[in-house]
């Protein structure tokens, strides 16, 4: 292997190993050596030369696009697409059904229209993606969901499983005879939306296979929004202040510093695995009474996982290990040996969370690099932190 230059012309027989130098204002997009081995990522390919022989390597370049800018928002919940609400109140989209009217996924960030098709929408303050959707909240309270509406998880009182909405739609009220106002914030799971209204009361849609709608009833799906309701099903849940969606479930986190699921037994966090079509109260890890202090929730496919306010972490559900799950019936502690994580976020099979001093660490299992540790493969059932990618710190 010759590392250094060399002068075109005749070369010994050998193993060689071919770069690009960095090229300012350009990046490598595509590289070929016919018949030898290349890395793309790395930006070096191998060959291999007998006497007499040539080979050529093609290194393509394009001018470095722009990068992404004022992006104030990032939504990756989605299964084939994700999402930046920007600062001027605007969204660019990627992937599946980016909400710009046209068909087909988009390999780079597009802007989302209006509902008319005739501008890019505006006043965008909120933004979450599901299975295959996208929903935003807008300045004057109102909600549009676009991408596809399999079980009338856009709210608009329609049905479409073949068809997605190319633009977004308008989420109406329970009556379907307008918007719906007073939205703050929203959660999506994978076919239905959940909606935190200015008033403590929260409203959801879609999906109800296991009663993650909240509202009592046992029908297979809402197309517009219902009121989700308290633990005995006579009054409106009141005094929510941020909701996490999963798979067949929904959390509440009240104001109150608890938490109240419903839906998908098993992942509600309340020691049975029974569904339950009204909110029940979170139990703390023995079960014994309400889990309290809690300061954030994050839901993801078949668990959720919370943030207290002593800096320590529990989840529930089917909680990832290193090469399953394990059923948690109620909350269980995070075995972090930290106490002052900030933020956690729960992913398909693993979770990650954020500290103050020992920085981002993740646990589960490890395919893809998934954990940040290193490796691609090894899977961890305690946390472990994340390296820095040139260093290895």
């Amino acid at each position: 292997t010759r590392p250094h230059q060399l002068a075109s012309g005749p070369i010994p027989t050998g193993t060689y190993t071919l770069n690009q130098e960095a090229l300012t204002g350009w990046e490598l997009t595509h590289l070929t050596c016919a018949g030898e081995a290349t890395d793309l990522l790395e930006q070096t390919g191998t060959i291999t030369l007998t006497a007499g022989e040539h080979r050529t390597c093609t290194f393509t370049n394009r001018p470095t696009p722009a990068p992404l800018e004022g992006v104030a928002q990032l939504t990756g919940g989605g299964t084939w697409h994700a999402c930046a609400g920007l600062t001027n109140g605007q969204a660019r989209c990627w992937g599946n059904n980016p909400g710009n009217g046209v068909q087909g996924p988009a390999a780079a960030p597009v802007v989302v229209q209006d509902p008319a098709g005739t501008g890019p929408l505006t006043g965008v303050v909120d933004i979450v993606s599901g299975y295959s959707h996208t929903c935003a909240v807008l300045e004057d309270t109102t909600a549009v969901c676009w991408g596809t509406n399999i079980e009338g998880e856009l709210g608009n009182g329609q049905l479409d499983k073949d068809d997605p909405a190319l633009l977004p739609v308008v989420v109406q009220n329970e009556q379907g005879t307008g918007p719906l106002i007073g939205v703050e914030s929203l959660a999506i799971g994978w076919y239905h939306v959940c909606a935190v209204l200015v008033d403590g009361e929260a409203r959801c849609w879609g999906g109800n296979s296991h009663g993650q709608l909240g509202s009592g009833a046992t029908s297979t799906r809402s197309l517009l929004p219902v009121t989700v309701m308290d633990e005995d099903g006579d009054a409106a849940l009141h005094g929510v202040d941020r909701l996490a969606a999963g798979l067949g479930y929904t959390c509440a986190l009240l104001d109150e510093g608890r938490a109240r699921c419903w839906g998908m037994g098993g992942n509600l966090g309340d020691g049975r695995s029974t569904d339950s079509v009204e909110p029940v109260t979170v139990l703390d890890d023995e079960g014994s009474g309400p889990l309290g202090g809690i300061t954030d929730l994050s839901s993801t496919w078949q668990h959720t996982c919370a943030t207290l306010d002593n800096g320590s972490a529990v989840c529930w559900g089917w909680v990832p290990t290193a090469t399953s799950q394990v059923s948690a019936l109620d909350p269980q502690p995070v075995d972090s040996g930290v106490t002052d994580i900030t933020s956690i976020s729960a992913g398909e099979q693993h979770t990650c969370f954020s500290t103050l001093n020992a920085g981002v660490l993740c646990w589960g299992q490890g395919f893809r690099g998934v954990l940040g540790n290193g490796s691609t493969t090894t899977g961890s059932s305690v946390p472990v932190p994340v390296l820095d990618r040139f260093t290895g710190d």
